[in-house]
Protein backbone atom coordinates (compact mmCIF):
# COMPACT_ATOMS: atom_id res chain seq x y z
CA UNK A 1 0.00 0.00 0.00
CA UNK A 2 1.33 3.65 -0.93
CA UNK A 3 0.56 7.04 0.60
CA UNK A 4 1.45 10.40 -0.07
CA UNK A 5 3.23 12.87 1.97
CA UNK A 6 1.82 16.11 1.60
CA UNK A 7 5.17 18.99 1.93
CA UNK A 8 4.33 22.38 2.02
CA UNK A 9 6.13 24.85 -0.26
CA UNK A 10 6.75 28.40 0.69
CA UNK A 11 3.75 31.04 0.47
CA UNK A 12 3.91 32.84 -1.96
CA UNK A 13 1.99 35.86 -3.95
CA UNK A 14 -1.88 34.68 -2.41
CA UNK A 15 -3.24 35.53 -5.86
CA UNK A 16 -1.90 32.66 -7.20
CA UNK A 17 -3.87 29.66 -7.39
CA UNK A 18 -3.49 26.09 -6.55
CA UNK A 19 -5.88 23.25 -6.40
CA UNK A 20 -4.18 21.61 -3.60
CA UNK A 21 -3.43 24.38 -0.93
CA UNK A 22 -3.30 25.57 2.96
CA UNK A 23 -5.24 28.47 2.53
CA UNK A 24 -5.38 30.51 -0.59
CA UNK A 25 -8.54 30.81 -3.49
CA UNK A 26 -11.48 28.15 -3.14
CA UNK A 27 -12.12 26.61 -6.48
CA UNK A 28 -15.70 25.95 -5.59
CA UNK A 29 -18.77 24.50 -8.33
CA UNK A 30 -20.46 27.04 -9.69
CA UNK A 31 -23.15 27.96 -7.95
CA UNK A 32 -22.20 26.92 -4.67
CA UNK A 33 -21.89 29.07 -1.78
CA UNK A 34 -18.64 29.88 0.41
CA UNK A 35 -19.92 28.49 4.10
CA UNK A 36 -20.74 30.83 6.69
CA UNK A 37 -20.95 29.45 10.11
CA UNK A 38 -24.28 28.98 11.24
CA UNK A 39 -23.12 30.10 14.98
CA UNK A 40 -21.98 33.69 14.48
CA UNK A 41 -22.54 34.39 10.77
CA UNK A 42 -19.29 35.02 9.97
CA UNK A 43 -17.59 33.85 6.38
CA UNK A 44 -15.96 30.28 6.90
CA UNK A 45 -11.97 30.30 6.24
CA UNK A 46 -10.70 27.67 4.08
CA UNK A 47 -8.04 25.75 5.86
CA UNK A 48 -7.16 23.92 3.09
CA UNK A 49 -8.16 22.38 -0.22
CA UNK A 50 -7.26 18.73 -2.46
CA UNK A 51 -7.08 17.50 -5.35
CA UNK A 52 -7.60 13.94 -5.30
CA UNK A 53 -5.51 13.02 -8.07
CA UNK A 54 -5.43 9.59 -10.04
CA UNK A 55 -1.77 8.89 -8.73
CA UNK A 56 -3.42 8.67 -5.22
CA UNK A 57 -4.92 5.48 -5.78
CA UNK A 58 -8.18 6.72 -3.95
CA UNK A 59 -11.60 5.04 -4.14
CA UNK A 60 -13.10 8.09 -5.85
CA UNK A 61 -13.24 10.03 -9.14
CA UNK A 62 -9.79 10.73 -10.32
CA UNK A 63 -9.41 14.43 -10.28
CA UNK A 64 -12.51 14.88 -7.11
CA UNK A 65 -11.93 18.12 -5.37
CA UNK A 66 -11.64 18.42 -1.31
CA UNK A 67 -12.45 21.39 0.29
CA UNK A 68 -12.39 22.20 4.28
CA UNK A 69 -13.56 25.51 5.75
CA UNK A 70 -14.23 26.52 9.37
CA UNK A 71 -15.05 29.21 11.51
CA UNK A 72 -12.05 31.47 12.24
CA UNK A 73 -14.10 32.25 15.52
CA UNK A 74 -15.44 28.95 16.28
CA UNK A 75 -12.55 26.39 16.44
CA UNK A 76 -14.18 23.58 18.48
CA UNK A 77 -14.44 19.76 18.19
CA UNK A 78 -17.09 18.17 16.37
CA UNK A 79 -19.53 16.73 18.57
CA UNK A 80 -21.07 14.79 16.77
CA UNK A 81 -20.65 11.07 17.32
CA UNK A 82 -22.03 7.85 15.82
CA UNK A 83 -20.69 4.33 16.33
CA UNK A 84 -20.94 3.33 12.97
CA UNK A 85 -24.10 3.71 10.38
CA UNK A 86 -24.16 7.62 9.69
CA UNK A 87 -27.91 9.29 9.71
CA UNK A 88 -29.56 10.50 6.65
CA UNK A 89 -28.15 14.05 5.65
CA UNK A 90 -25.44 14.03 8.88
CA UNK A 91 -24.31 17.03 6.80
CA UNK A 92 -26.51 19.19 7.97
CA UNK A 93 -26.55 17.87 11.55
CA UNK A 94 -23.20 19.11 12.44
CA UNK A 95 -22.32 22.23 15.08
CA UNK A 96 -22.36 24.70 11.89
CA UNK A 97 -18.88 26.05 11.97
CA UNK A 98 -17.35 23.69 9.93
CA UNK A 99 -17.91 22.66 6.26
CA UNK A 100 -16.46 19.78 4.58
CA UNK A 101 -16.93 19.63 0.69
CA UNK A 102 -15.99 16.96 -1.86
CA UNK A 103 -16.86 17.89 -5.58
CA UNK A 104 -16.58 15.69 -8.66
CA UNK A 105 -14.64 16.57 -11.63
CA UNK A 106 -15.85 17.82 -15.02
CA UNK A 107 -18.09 20.14 -13.21
CA UNK A 108 -18.48 24.21 -13.74
CA UNK A 109 -16.25 25.61 -11.41
CA UNK A 110 -15.57 29.14 -9.70
CA UNK A 111 -12.35 30.76 -8.12
CA UNK A 112 -12.94 32.45 -5.20
CA UNK A 113 -11.14 35.36 -4.13
CA UNK A 114 -8.01 34.62 -1.84
CA UNK A 115 -9.03 33.89 2.59
CA UNK A 116 -7.02 35.79 4.34
CA UNK A 117 -7.47 33.81 7.44
CA UNK A 118 -5.23 31.31 6.86
CA UNK A 119 -1.68 31.64 5.28
CA UNK A 120 -1.39 30.49 1.65
CA UNK A 121 1.26 27.67 0.83
CA UNK A 122 0.80 25.23 -2.38
CA UNK A 123 1.14 21.34 -1.70
CA UNK A 124 4.01 19.13 -2.71
CA UNK A 125 3.41 15.42 -2.62
CA UNK A 126 5.95 12.70 -2.28
CA UNK A 127 5.42 9.10 -2.73
CA UNK A 128 5.70 6.43 -0.30
CA UNK A 129 5.18 3.06 0.75
CA UNK A 130 3.19 2.31 3.69
CA UNK A 131 4.13 0.53 7.09
CA UNK A 132 1.81 -0.30 9.39
CA UNK A 133 2.18 -1.36 13.25
CA UNK A 134 -0.14 -2.73 15.49
CA UNK A 135 -1.53 -1.11 18.64
CA UNK A 136 -3.97 -1.17 20.79
CA UNK A 137 -5.00 -4.28 23.27
CA UNK A 138 -3.12 -7.42 22.68
CA UNK A 139 -6.95 -8.61 22.17
CA UNK A 140 -7.97 -6.17 20.31
CA UNK A 141 -5.13 -4.67 17.78
CA UNK A 142 -5.01 -2.77 14.84
CA UNK A 143 -2.96 -1.68 11.93
CA UNK A 144 -1.57 1.83 12.89
CA UNK A 145 0.02 3.66 9.24
CA UNK A 146 2.84 6.58 9.56
CA UNK A 147 2.35 9.62 10.98
CA UNK A 148 1.85 13.31 9.21
CA UNK A 149 0.24 15.06 6.97
CA UNK A 150 -1.03 12.41 4.41
CA UNK A 151 -3.47 11.64 1.52
CA UNK A 152 -4.23 7.47 1.35
CA UNK A 153 -2.57 5.25 3.18
CA UNK A 154 -3.30 3.84 6.57
CA UNK A 155 -4.68 6.28 9.46
CA UNK A 156 -2.18 6.54 12.13
CA UNK A 157 -4.63 6.66 14.26
CA UNK A 158 -4.10 8.53 17.55
CA UNK A 159 -6.95 6.26 19.78
CA UNK A 160 -9.09 3.92 18.73
CA UNK A 161 -9.78 3.45 14.54
CA UNK A 162 -13.55 4.49 13.63
CA UNK A 163 -15.20 3.34 10.52
CA UNK A 164 -18.35 4.66 9.20
CA UNK A 165 -21.14 3.69 6.58
CA UNK A 166 -22.61 6.55 4.87
CA UNK A 167 -26.50 6.76 5.04
CA UNK A 168 -26.52 5.99 1.26
CA UNK A 169 -25.11 2.44 2.34
CA UNK A 170 -21.61 2.65 0.88
CA UNK A 171 -18.55 2.69 2.52
CA UNK A 172 -17.18 5.89 3.93
CA UNK A 173 -13.35 5.53 2.81
CA UNK A 174 -10.60 7.33 4.06
CA UNK A 175 -8.68 10.33 2.01
CA UNK A 176 -6.34 12.18 4.11
CA UNK A 177 -5.00 12.93 7.69
CA UNK A 178 -3.65 16.03 9.29
CA UNK A 179 -1.24 15.53 12.54
CA UNK A 180 -1.88 17.02 15.85
CA UNK A 181 1.80 17.76 16.11
CA UNK A 182 3.26 19.55 13.93
CA UNK A 183 0.45 21.80 13.28
CA UNK A 184 0.41 22.52 9.49
CA UNK A 185 -1.64 25.85 10.57
CA UNK A 186 0.44 27.11 13.22
CA UNK A 187 1.04 30.30 10.90
CA UNK A 188 -2.49 30.45 10.87
CA UNK A 189 -4.35 32.86 13.71
CA UNK A 190 -6.63 29.99 14.03
CA UNK A 191 -5.99 26.41 14.27
CA UNK A 192 -8.62 23.72 12.94
CA UNK A 193 -10.78 21.66 15.35
CA UNK A 194 -8.59 22.83 18.15
CA UNK A 195 -5.36 21.84 16.74
CA UNK A 196 -5.92 17.69 17.24
CA UNK A 197 -5.47 14.86 14.65
CA UNK A 198 -7.75 14.96 12.39
CA UNK A 199 -8.64 11.97 9.27
CA UNK A 200 -10.94 12.74 6.43
CA UNK A 201 -12.98 9.88 5.15
CA UNK A 202 -15.78 10.71 2.34
CA UNK A 203 -18.49 8.55 1.36
CA UNK A 204 -16.93 6.09 -1.92
CA UNK A 205 -20.13 6.57 -4.00
CA UNK A 206 -19.97 10.21 -3.44
CA UNK A 207 -23.85 10.58 -3.57
CA UNK A 208 -23.38 14.01 -2.15
CA UNK A 209 -20.69 16.49 -2.15
CA UNK A 210 -20.91 17.16 1.65
CA UNK A 211 -21.16 13.23 2.38
CA UNK A 212 -17.64 13.65 4.60
CA UNK A 213 -17.02 13.05 7.92
CA UNK A 214 -14.17 14.02 9.73
CA UNK A 215 -12.69 11.69 13.31
CA UNK A 216 -10.93 14.35 15.60
CA UNK A 217 -8.74 12.49 17.93
CA UNK A 218 -5.66 13.75 20.25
Amino acid sequence: MIFHKVHLQEARDASDTARSSVGGRPILVQGQSWPTCKQCGTRMSLFFQLELRPEFELPFEPNSHLLVFQCPVHEDIPTLWYEEDLPPEYWLENNGHYALILNRPGQVESLEATDPAVEFAPMEFELQKEVTRLAGMITEQFPVGKPGFKVGGVPSWAQNPESHRCCCGAEMAFICQIPQEPDPFSSSECSLFLGNAIYIFACAAQCHPMAVWAVVQN
